[in-house]
């Protein structure tokens, strides 16, 4: 990770954002580099724990500006990083444990997982619901760490206590959307779709395209959920998009250039006709 700019010269939110941005060229590479999920989720582990420590190095030397912006820290920056460890480190957990051979037995495993993420997010609901609704009228006492005054806490400079339960919440909700697109995998019909056509963009690209035409509407008059669209596009393409909404996720917190692949699209076809003129 090559950095031209000294540390303290840089400000948190475009420090964050380019680290985000590195962290998740390396995961793309990880995972683009074998199709053996064990070692694309170890190596992603690894991954996201080293820049996890670099944006705690940063935080050493960082005074926040303001109380806003400690608590956009630790409310949205810190946990989109941790959240990212902690599912890795639980969807790993998952696949080493998971049957391979038995299809029910594998339904019944990924089911009973399902339950015990459930009951972590009803263990929590308050923050949870905190969290999914975007309030902000307890981010003082949430989000600061001189209102957390707990002994056992570690690091205390790096932590209020409910920013690492705001990670855990994140992760479990994306381990939800992996297993329940799993189970969706094992319901569906065996059929694909018998198409040549081969993606060779980027994953990610493919996930913001994705995400635009169900955001637009433009299948079913809109009457269909982002998974139907996310295997139709897999069996089409016959590509593995993985945990999308972890992707989607990454593109929200891009501070510049949020529809990149779309607008590189648009120029492209600008570029085109123009030649055709």
């Amino acid at each position: 990770m090559n950095k031209s700019v000294p540390l303290k010269s840089q400000n948190l939110t475009s420090f964050s954002a380019k680290l985000l941005d590195e962290m998740q060229e390396e995961l793309d590479a990880a995972a683009n580099s074998t199709t053996d999920t064990i070692i694309t989720l170890t190596t992603s582990i690894e991954i996201t724990n080293n820049f996890l420590n670099e944006l705690r190095d940063f935080m050493r030397t960082y005074h926040f500006q303001n109380s806003e912006e400690e608590i956009n820290f630790f409310k949205k920056i810190k946990p989109g990083f941790l959240s990212q460890l902690i599912y890795q480190q639980k969807l790993l957990a998952l696949k080493l444990s998971e049957p391979c051979l038995n299809k029910k037995a594998k339904k019944k495993y990924l089911q009973r997982s399902l339950v015990i993420i459930q009951e972590f997010l009803s263990a929590n609901q308050q923050l949870y619901i905190y969290c999914i609704t975007n309030s902000t009228c307890l981010d003082d006492k949430y989000f600061l760490r001189s209102s957390y005054t707990s002994s056992a806490i570690e690091d205390k400079e790096f932590n209020t206590g409910y920013d690492n339960k705001v990670a855990r919440i994140m992760a479990s909700m994306m381990l939800k959307e992996n297993i329940l697109s799993s189970l969706q995998k094992l319901h569906r019909s065996e059929t694909t779709i018998d198409s040549s056509l081969r993606w060779s963009a980027s994953k990610v690209s493919l996930i913001e395209l994705l995400y635009a035409l169900h955001g637009s509407g433009s299948f079913n008059r809109g009457k269909i959920d982002i998974k139907q669209i996310a295997t139709g596009f897999e069996k089409l393409f016959q590509i593995n998009l993985g945990n999308y909404y972890r992707v989607f996720q990454d593109i929200r917190m891009r501070k510049t250039g949020r529809t990149f692949f779309l607008d590189q699209l648009k120029q492209s076809l600008i570029n085109h006709m123009d030649e055709m003129d």
